[in-house]
């Protein structure tokens, strides 16, 4: 029997965005558990103008529901009046890891943002900045203009434990 409504492309094209958006959503929104007590490392994307390299590391805690410590280093960093040889940042942190998924807010270095892909993999994104007057974190570096803003911008990382 035919339906007494007459369906529109429109209508069919809107419910397939529908569906495709639903199934799409559900894949992406749990990660996979982290391994407990792993220790993971990423090397940023960052630009060859503003460092030479950076450095991501982090320590999942022994009960695998939290991020414990959070470390930066810069090398080269040149960046608006801030430079530096060598910078590093380490920083105990208390971050749950909520299926498989976490931000680390942390005025020293920026946000990160990342999802654990399998239980010894993780990708994400870190925005970093220092502003001088905020009192980031970073150390052994020379600011030659206290009201300097150091913007590194967004980078996407992948990171291994090992």
């Amino acid at each position: 029997m035919a339906s007494p409504y007459p369906k529109s492309k429109t209508t069919i094209l809107l419910g397939m965005v529908l569906v495709i958006g639903l199934v799409a959503s559900c894949g992406g929104e749990t990660g996979a558990a982290p391994q407990p007590g792993a220790h993971f490392t990423a090397t940023l994307a960052i630009s060859p103008e503003a460092a030479g390299q950076a450095v991501l590391t982090f320590d999942v805690a022994s009960s695998g529901d939290r991020i414990e410590q959070v470390t930066l280093t810069i090398t080269n960093l040149s960046c608006a009046e801030v430079s530096a040889e060598r910078s590093h940042y380490l920083h105990r942190v208390n971050v749950p890891v909520t299926s498989g998924r976490f931000t680390i807010e942390d005025p020293g270095i920026g946000v990160v943002t990342g999802r654990f892909e399998a239980p010894d993999q993780a990708a994400g994104e870190a925005t970093i900045r220092y502003d001088a007057d905020e009192g980031g974190g970073l150390s052994n570096f020379v600011i030659h203009d206290r009201t300097a803003l150091c913007d590194l911008g967004t980078m996407s990382w992948v990171a291994e434990s090992g």
